[in-house]
């Protein structure tokens, strides 16, 4: 799974969901074509998971095509993302979050983290879910918190999908989370930093610092670079 669902994985969303829909196909039947979940499909269309080449190749032989590979400059990939999240507005992303947090027991302090805290920052990227830190001493209560979270899904490495699976982000597997408020990301920390506080329509906000998130977030650090180099 990429995680932070960039790269490939957003050139091949736009490009399935496309040819899929020229093609006159639900995404229901296309998955059964290929011999997957319609959900999975749903997935890949978003952006917010990396299919590996076998699953690409039955998806497009499914809809009588075949992919090309080509070259092109590191990370001239990332442009067109960069200016079309530039004109994007945090509000709907917060609403996510304060939606998640409210949940939270008040104790608990956490972080606003990876694509989130980035854009809060002022890099121009697309927030595709809720990233939350916290640090290792809160993991029985971050437990606790995601156990009582209503119709949640944990990503399953061995289905390739959300499924109904232990949500303590200490066992094995991704802490990465289908939610009715969106995707959720945990990330557990031996110590939370001080925060950066950002204050949007008069609440204020605790980010990591965006040099932590870059070095945590492979995908966000090209994000960073590629905005420094065009700058």
């Amino acid at each position: 799974m990429d995680e932070d669902g960039y790269g490939l994985a957003t050139a091949i969303a736009p490009l399935l969901r496309a040819e899929r829909e020229k093609a006159a196909l639900t995404q229901a039947q296309l998955a059964r074509r290929a011999a997957t979940t319609q959900q999975h499909v749903s997935m890949i269309e978003s952006g917010h998971v990396a299919p590996t080449i076998a699953l690409l190749d039955r998806l497009f032989d499914a809809l009588g095509l075949q992919l090309r590979v080509s070259v092109e400059q590191r990370d001239a990939d990332l442009d067109a993302g960069m200016d079309a999240a530039s004109d994007d507005t945090r509000e709907d992303d917060l609403c996510t979050a304060n939606s998640l947090t409210k949940r939270l027991d008040a104790d608990v302090p956490f972080l606003l983290d990876g694509q989130l805290a980035a854009a809060m920052m002022g890099v121009p990227i697309k927030v595709r879910r809720t990233d939350l830190a916290f640090a290792e001493a809160d993991a029985d209560k971050v437990a606790h918190w995601l156990a009582g979270l209503p119709n949640v899904r944990r990503w399953s490495d061995k289905w390739q999908d959300f499924a109904p699976i232990d949500r303590d982000p200490r066992k094995p597997g991704p802490p990465h989370y289908w939610t009715p408020w969106g995707e959720l990301h945990v990330r557990l920390l031996p110590a939370a930093p001080p925060p950066v506080r950002v204050v949007v329509a008069e609440r204020s906000y605790p980010i990591r610092p965006l040099s932590d998130v870059e070095a945590d977030y492979p995908q966000i650090a090209r994000i960073i670079r590629r905005a420094r180099h065009r700058t």
